[in-house]
């Protein structure tokens, strides 16, 4: 896509500065809702949460009429969703999904019925409108099975978020774009690595026993911690310029051990994995690049642990290498163990209905070895056995076969011998599906909120960089 496709006088999302004659209307209706707002606020009498409605409605017009103000708070707005563990709809979730959702169907509408632009122009993308095609069929099965209906759009829209992968295309088709979106992105990553080193710290101060330094990890949002960690490493390796080799050096250690305090073998094994495609990727002097710093960041990061964990480093080396080597002994591993029994239990349930499945919003429910009790639910821990279940054989072949044509198109640009070769985000976006495709056989990347909110980013990442070639 041409960034000159961009400056659209007849957009509601142009990247011009000034306002165009045809977005006058909508200025005039939205001073118009103002007037209205502060008329009903003061004949209420309630003066004093004008001031941030007022605000509010501002930043909402600036969303609806640029494309680089709505999405980075659409990306930083996903807080309100890491920072909610429970299984309930809390009102921040609420207010962020009919902000995200709104905006997103403005932006299509825009683009398709404004612009009329051909949103599928690269490989893959046809499989995603099919996939969402039979994602939005799924109702059928889950009718006849009595799924429950909140249960079926709960799930459904987390898909529907893939469609967020057009506007960030759009997005990243510019240098500004780029540095907006992948600055973003860092600030949520960042947020939630802290926070979560925080809580460990916290939880450890008061441990007595090594389990303890177990049971106080924190889980949530690793897939973040993986793809900051791979996409640092890729600026390492192909960038020249010092200031963000310093950041490289400050960052990799940081979201390595926010990775490692999570305990999630999954995503260690899945962040080496991502490390070795970029050195399989990488040309003969980024690979010796990235060795040279892998070895400089694990010396540092032992060094930050000695100092900030000084009163139980023993005992955290112990639980880390005890954590990771037991991820090839599934059998004597009750946490593996118990996800091979939830997998035995979801592909008889496959095998019942293995064409079209079962529907988004199925339950099902399989006796938890580590709970010691029957827990009836919806998630899945195998990506792959998650979308066979709900969505059928064709939903989880058409998905793979979208998921499939990013990665293959991503491995195209890099083998190129031209500029784009040297991008460390297409090189980052490549290793970080393939790391997701190892890491979906015990954790549903292809599902999370976190998970499919990275996966549009690479989608995007390496579809704009393939329209850039074109042009």
């Amino acid at each position: 896509m041409m960034q000159g496709q961009l400056v659209d006088a007849g957009s509601l999302f142009p990247q011009a500065k000034g306002l165009p004659s045809t977005r006058r209307f909508p200025l005039v209706l939205f001073l118009v809702f103002q007037i209205l707002l502060i008329s009903l606020w003061v004949w209420r009498g309630e003066i004093f949460y004008l001031p941030l409605a007022i605000i509010g409605s501002w930043i909402l017009y600036l969303c609806a009429t640029s494309l680089l103000a709505w999405i980075p708070l659409a990306i930083l707005g996903h807080a309100a969703l890491f920072f909610q563990r429970t299984e309930g709809v809390a009102a921040s979730e609420l207010v962020f999904a009919i902000f995200f959702y709104g905006m997103l169907i403005l932006w299509l509408v825009d683009a398709l019925f404004v612009k009329r632009q051909k949103l599928l122009s690269v490989p893959g993308d046809r499989l995603l409108l099919i996939f969402l095609m039979l994602a939005a069929f799924s109702i059928v099965p889950a009718a006849a099975g009595g799924n429950k209906l909140f249960l079926w759009v709960r799930e459904f829209v987390v898909f529907a978020a893939l469609l967020f992968y057009f506007p960030l295309r759009e997005a990243l088709a510019t240098a500004k774009g780029r540095k907006i979106v992948y600055g973003a992105f860092l600030l949520v990553s960042l947020a939630i690595a802290m926070k979560n080193l925080y809580e460990y710290r916290s939880g450890t101060a008061v441990a007595m026993y090594v389990w303890q330094l177990l049971g106080a990890r924190q889980t949530a949002n690793e897939p973040l911690f993986m793809a900051v960690i791979l996409a640092a490493l890729a600026v390492w390796m192909t960038s020249s310029k010092r200031w963000a080799q310093v950041a490289c050096l400050f960052i990799v250690p940081f979201f390595s051990l926010s990775l490692i305090f999570t305990f999630s073998r999954g995503y260690w094994l899945g962040t080496l994995l991502g490390a070795m495609v970029l050195l399989l990727l990488g040309n003969r002097q980024e690979k010796r690049k990235l060795l040279l710093f892998v070895a400089i960041v694990a010396l540092a990061a032992v060094g930050v642990i000695v100092v900030v964990f000084s009163d139980i480093f023993l005992a955290l080396l112990s639980m880390v290498a005890r954590r990771f080597f037991s991820a090839t002994t599934a059998a004597s591993d009750r946490s593996l163990a118990n996800r091979l029994v939830e997998a035995g239990v979801v592909w008889d349930l496959i095998m019942r209905n293995p064409i079209i499945g079962a529907g988004l919003g199925a339950e099902y429910s399989y006796y938890h070895l580590l709970r010691s009790s029957t827990q009836k639910t919806l998630f899945v821990h195998n990506g792959y056995l998650y979308l066979w279940f709900k969505l059928g054989i064709f939903g989880l072949l058409v998905f793979l076969g979208t998921f499939l044509a990013k990665i293959s198109q991503g491995v195209r640009i890099i083998r190129e011998r031209n500029v784009l070769f040297r991008n460390p985000f297409v090189l980052a976006s490549t290793a970080i599906l393939i790391a997701m495709l190892q890491v979906s056989f015990t954790s549903p990347q292809f599902y999370a909120r976190d998970s499919v909110l990275i996966i549009c980013i690479c989608w995007a990442t390496i579809a704009a960089a393939a329209d850039a070639a074109k042009n």
